[in-house]
């Protein structure tokens, strides 16, 4: 026998264990299909979650990603190399289908809120009492 040839096996031997292969990969996806797949089971929205529903999820999310991915690159310019969430915040503004998804979500670049109106905004019962004028 060559060294390429394997020997046959004997009755009792165990066949080699195959690599296992995630279901990401089989799909060929970046995303993790088994996370999604957990997570649709721990939400109980349903008894059961079908084979195909956490692939086809993983799958629609990263295209979205991919998207605006390529959106928020274009948004940068050639001298700079870091996406920021207002190069994402852009370019979900400009594209109409995005737009639309995203339509009432808000990105924020920093810690502070711009434009918050001022009945957001917390005032001190104190603060209140004075500022009104007493009649």
């Amino acid at each position: 026998m060559s060294q390429t040839e394997e020997k046959p096996l004997g009755i009792m031997a165990k066949a080699p264990k195959k690599k296992s292969v995630s279901r990401a990969e089989k799909a060929g996806l970046l995303f993790p299909v088994s996370k999604f797949n957990r997570h649709m089971r721990e939400a109980r929205k349903s008894k059961r979650v079908a084979a195909a529903s956490p692939v086809y999820l993983a799958a629609v999310l990263e295209y979205a990603t991919t998207e605006i991915l390529e959106m928020a690159e274009k948004e940068l310019g050639k001298k700079k190399k870091r996406i920021t969430p207002l190069e994402l915040s852009r370019a979900i503004r400009k594209d109409d289908e995005l737009a639309a998804l995203f339509g009432g979500a808000a990105v924020f670049a920093t810690d502070r809120v711009k434009n918050v109106s001022n009945a957001i905004k917390y005032v001190p019962k104190a603060a209140k009492a004075a500022a009104e004028p007493e009649e």
